[in-house]
């Protein structure tokens, strides 16, 4: 992460001081220590989704599994313990995370102990309403992550599977922007629409007011990408990409890490716990380490 990127992420941590103390302990623990300490829960609160993305294949993968998913007090539950372990942020995740009853949310997010904790939602737009974002900005949630794969609206909408799909991010945006959110856009970055990201990140800097940010998601050769070669990021992509990595408003999960080093934090200081509790290292890799229902996490994370 560049300086600009980092004065930006410190400026918004000013907003929650409480929650510098635990990334103060974070890096100490993996700088100075040399240990892994847990930073940020993916939390899948549904497995329903209401959108049909080429390069996702959650909506199926789920689809078959009869489990009951997690209640919102169990979700808590899970949560709390992961903030014992050092965690000092939560990334609300599905399926689509809207599906889920915008009460129950707001009831989740309230008692996670917000001034403890940086909390971010990502969304697909399609159920996204001004008021459910300003529901979900009271009970306290930072972050609203939009997904966007392009600015042209028949590319968008042709790889989300969902007519009308951009119209809808762009609305979102602006219910964002009004109710004060932070805003991620969140791309998947791929062979295909690589040159598309720059069209992103210039909306993105054309209407920034401290408030916008773009996350590049590198695509992955798993799920519904399994042997899509046409997808596969080239040497010559993955150059272009980490340049614009060293743009201001840019970011990637995989640049900074309590470690100080970069790579793939999943497993040493991120996990993703699906709808049903299953705790895995990310979503692109569906082995469950234990079950929050049956066991206590630290015991899962050890």
């Amino acid at each position: 992460m560049n300086f600009a990127n980092t004065l930006m992420h410190l400026n918004f941590l000013k907003k929650k001081p409480l929650v510098i103390f635990k990334v103060i302990k974070g890096y100490f623990y993996g700088l100075i220590l040399k240990k892994p300490v847990l930073r940020t829960v993916d939390f899948a609160v549904t497995n329903v989704c209401n959108s049909r993305c080429k390069m996702c294949s959650a909506w199926l993968l789920y689809k078959k599994d009869s489990r009951k998913v997690l209640s919102p007090d169990e979700i808590i539950n899970a949560f709390l313990q992961a903030s014992k372990l050092g965690a000092m942020h939560i990334n609300f995740t599905g399926g689509e995370p809207l599906t889920r009853n915008i009460d129950e949310l707001c009831y989740i997010i309230k008692n996670i102990r917000p001034k403890y904790h940086l909390i971010s939602l990502v969304t697909n737009s399609l159920l996204a309403s001004k008021e459910k974002f300003a529901k979900l900005k009271e009970a306290g949630l930072d972050t609203i992550q939009l997904s966007i794969e392009s600015m042209d609206p028949c590319v968008h909408d042709e790889i989300h599977g969902v007519p009308g799909n951009f119209e809808k991010v762009m609305r979102a945006y602006d219910y964002a922007k009004d109710v004060g959110f932070l805003i991620c856009l969140s791309v998947v970055s791929t062979h295909a629409n690589l040159d598309e990201v720059e069209k992103i990140i210039e909306f993105a800097r054309e209407h920034n007011n401290n408030d916008t940010f773009v996350l590049l998601n590198p695509i992955s050769a798993s799920g519904a990408m399994v042997g899509k070669t046409e997808f596969k990021l080239t040497q010559e992509d993955l150059k272009k990409y980490e340049n614009l990595l060293k743009i201001g408003l840019v970011r990637a999960d995989t640049v900074v890490n309590f470690s100080g080093k970069g790579g793939c934090p999943g497993g040493k200081e991120r996990i993703h716990i699906t709808a049903f509790g299953d705790v895995i290292t990310c979503p692109h890799v569906q082995i469950s380490y234990g079950n929050v229902k049956n066991e206590p996490l630290e015991k899962i994370w050890k």
